[in-house]
């Protein structure tokens, strides 16, 4: 887990604009105070996922999908490219893709591009 604390300049190599924590905490945590909440915080939803599964945290992760409703291209490990627009998780955690041909789950890709439908 990558955690920016402060602005930095953006980056061209970047495709979006980066976040930092004092974007979103005022005041600033101390860095070693923060990383100690956040680990915290990490451990505990892992000790709820393996007691729970996955659908304790469905519904959180499903709100906060950054690519819900949007057309998607994706490239499967053997090169193949799946078309199809983002429907949420597969029970597994998969990415689900709504696609001609129906339903598509995908567990291991690289998204080629991704825009609003």
């Amino acid at each position: 887990i990558g955690i920016n604390w402060h602005d930095a300049p953006d980056s061209p190599s970047l495709r979006r604009k980066a976040v930092c924590v004092s974007r979103l905490a005022v005041p600033v945590p101390a860095r070693t105070a923060g990383a100690i909440a956040i680990a915290r915080e990490l451990l505990s939803a892992l000790e709820e996922f393996d007691a729970l599964g996955l659908d304790a945290f469905r519904s959180e992760w499903e709100a906060a999908h950054a690519h819900a409703g949007f057309r998607m291209r994706v490239r499967l490990g053997d090169g193949r490219l799946v078309s199809g627009t983002a429907d949420g998780l597969g029970a597994d955690g998969s990415l689900r893709l709504r696609t001609r041909a129906g339903l598509r789950e995908v567990l291991s890709g690289t998204i080629v591009s991704a825009r609003a439908a």
